[in-house]
Formats: C-alpha cells, sequence, structure tokens
C-alpha cells in the first residue's frame, strides 16, 4: 500500500513539475510567427506621434526558419517616405528575441502578446522604446 501511494505521489509531482519554459517558448514561437505593423510608441513612456511613412513600418518573423524580414520606412529630405528592406535572423529566449541584420543585433524584451496585438520593449542607448504591433496576416 505504501509502495502505491509513492509511486502515485511520485507520479503527481512529475506531472506537476512539467517545464512552463518550453510551453512559453513554443507559444512565443506560434504567435511571433507572421507580419507585423507598428501602430503606436512610447519613448520612457511618452506617447510618440508616428508619421504616416512609419505607421507603415512592418516586421516579420518566420516560422522554423528563424528569418526576420523589415520594411522600415523613413521620410527622406524631399519629404517623401522611403521604404529600406532589411534581412537578418531572429533568436528567441523566454519572452526576449534577438534580431541580428547586418551583424548589428537589436534585443527586444518584455514580449507580450493579446490576441493580434503585440508589445515589445528594447533600449536605445538610454530610451526605453516600447512598440505595440497588430497582426497583419
Amino acid at each position: 500500500m505504501k509502495k502505491i501511494i509513492l509511486l502515485i505521489a511520485i507520479a503527481t509531482f512529475s506531472l506537476g513539475c512539467s517545464s512552463d519554459d518550453s510551453d512559453k517558448s513554443v507559444n512565443i514561437e506560434q504567435q511571433i510567427a507572421g507580419k507585423w505593423r507598428n501602430v503606436s510608441q512610447k519613448n520612457n513612456n511618452t506617447p510618440v506621434t508616428l508619421s504616416e511613412c512609419e505607421l507603415k513600418n512592418t516586421y516579420s518573423f518566420s516560422n522554423p526558419l528563424k528569418q526576420f524580414f523589415a520594411e522600415v520606412n523613413s521620410t527622406n529630405a524631399q519629404n517623401e517616405c522611403e521604404e529600406n528592406i532589411l534581412l537578418g535572423t531572429y533568436n528567441l529566449s523566454g519572452n526576449s528575441c534577438s534580431i541580428t541584420v547586418n551583424n548589428e543585433t537589436v534585443i527586444l524584451n518584455d514580449i507580450s502578446f493579446s490576441g493580434e496585438v503585440m508589445t515589445t520593449n528594447e533600449m536605445d542607448g538610454p530610451i526605453k522604446v516600447t512598440r505595440t504591433w497588430i497582426k497583419t496576416n
């Protein structure tokens, strides 16, 4: 009888100790896959007004290939919207994502999801940049 109770206790303990980190990692990998359009930004918790051009910025994450594709738009001297294409790779660790393009790495921290909305944080020198993204596909 004691052996049966011990086996049940071990089985229960083993099931209760499944790794939440691996579950979260798989979940984030599934959630981040796709194309995201930047819809808002805060610098050190202060809202930033994005131009019409900047509102066209997108990030695309390809799972399982870990490929990153970005369309980054900026206004040139003639006040025209210029599109720049960036290609690279990404790696996930917990709720952070390191993106490497042309040997430069940016780390998105505290990635969170609410339905089709993703929020990311990154440091730009001393400035904490928080962006909100909407899934477009």
